[in-house]
């Protein structure tokens, strides 16, 4: 079964919106209603978070009408069909709205079932991906560009079309994983305190763009956003996203939020997402929960600690000077704070080995260590899915009291044995 076109309805009117839900049998012809608006800046907000291949749109409009929705579309989502509604003394704005690029217009008043399926698929088949006639697209949707930039791929980019995308001068990167599925679903789209809600309201003219097919290592649900501000705004985002969410985590561990540093070219994109972002999720590893939420908070990098000595570690353990040998190794995971840098993925290799070089000490001394080995999977699955060194001392706590329960255990049988 092919994949069902997907299809905007915009009209100030509630009545006619409804009407048109209701005159055909959407999906038994190929296509599917993924959202509504009632003008045209609803619409614009809804194509970015839905991406609809056919816009079906009213003339006349408060806020923004039909002819300046319709040349923000195929300025910035150049492969969107349009299709307007219209009176027949509205014709003077079909016809400018022709010049931006509409596919084709439906007069209301002969709006009806057999007209309309036949614009959508005059509409469908201009559509390049359902064309199967192996036509390219000439001029990617911002999304696309952002994700090839990102990926390594060179882009050359037309300067008037980048400048209708992207207006202002200065550019972000916020991570987030707060309302990131907004508007996927009525309860989801209703989600009023969203991150990015929240931050369009305190900046009305900010561009915010996703990195839709962008995915974070390690953090699958949390989503990218390209952020564009005027030169007056671009020092005070960071301050108006504290004044939003003031610590970086939520009571659920999600992350509230991060930012990368500020930059002005796009081809910057890559660099910034490597070296500024992913490397600030990695540096809040370490650092306190509510501790640099952008480069430019980043405390004093210290003198780097000493190795961990797990020689005289295990001689504290084969001793069974476990709470000696434990305030040791907790030591160690903290002076991690002092220098944040540290290679995550190293870090926690290094707590993983020590786990299994007790087990197999105490097993070597024959201790039944069957808990602690049917145990120790679990844990590495747990240190791998860490986000924070909290989570790797308290794993160490459970640790060393399982330890000492396998030893009581022993003690006690000897005990049973003797008696």
């Amino acid at each position: 079964m092919s994949e069902l076109i997907k299809v905007l309805i915009v009209d100030d009117e509630m009545l006619v919106r409804q009407g048109i839900k209701h005159i055909l049998n959407w999906e038994q012809n190929g296509f599917q209603i993924v959202g509504e608006a009632s003008n045209g800046k609803e619409a614009l907000a809804l194509i970015e978070e839905l991406q609809p291949q056919i816009v079906l749109t009213d003339i006349v409009m408060p806020v923004i009408d039909g002819e300046e929705l319709t040349r923000m579309i195929k300025i910035r989502w150049p492969q969107i069909e349009v299709i307007v509604l219209s009176s027949f003394s509205e014709f003077e704005y079909v016809r400018s709205s022709f010049q931006s690029g509409v596919s084709d217009y439906i007069l209301k008043p002969h709006l009806e079932t057999g007209m309309l399926i036949e614009v959508l698929r005059k509409a469908a088949f201009k559509i390049p991906s359902r064309t199967g006639s192996g036509q390219i697209e000439q001029v990617s949707s911002i999304h696309t560009i952002l994700d090839k930039i990102i990926s390594g791929y060179e882009v050359e980019l037309d300067p008037q079309v980048l400048k209708a995308w992207l207006p202002h001068p200065f550019l972000y990167l916020l991570g987030t994983e707060v309302g990131h599925q907004a508007g996927k679903g009525e309860e989801a789209g209703s989600a009023v305190h969203s991150l990015i809600d929240s931050l369009k309201a305190l900046f009305p003219e900010m561009v915010v763009a996703k990195l839709k097919d962008q995915k974070v290592p390690g953090y699958p649900d949390m989503a990218v956003y390209l952020l564009n501000v005027r030169e007056e705004e671009s020092r005070t985002v960071p301050v108006k996203l504290k004044m939003l969410h003031p610590s970086s985590f939520s009571v659920n561990g999600e992350i509230e939020w991060m930012l990368s540093k500020a930059f002005t070219q796009l081809e910057q994109l890559k660099t910034v997402y490597q070296d500024s972002l992913l490397k600030l999720l990695e540096y809040r590893f370490f650092l306190p929960y509510n501790a640099a939420l952008t480069p430019n908070e980043l405390p004093k990098v210290y003198e780097k600690g000493k190795s961990f000595q797990l020689s005289s570690f295990m001689d504290l353990v084969r001793r069974l000077q476990l709470q000696e040998a434990f305030q040791e190794l907790q030591k160690y995971v903290r002076e991690q704070e002092l220098d944040y840098t540290v290679d995550v993925f190293e870090f926690k290799s290094s707590i993983s080995n020590i786990i299994f070089n007790v087990i197999y000490l105490l097993g070597s001394m024959n201790y039944e260590v069957k808990p602690l080995d049917e145990a120790k999977y679990s844990y590495f699955k747990r240190i791998d899915k860490a986000r924070h060194l909290d989570e790797i001392a308290e794993l160490l706590n459970e640790f060393q009291l399982k330890i000492q329960e396998c030893i009581y255990a022993m003690g006690m049988n000897l005990m049973v044995i003797q008696a």
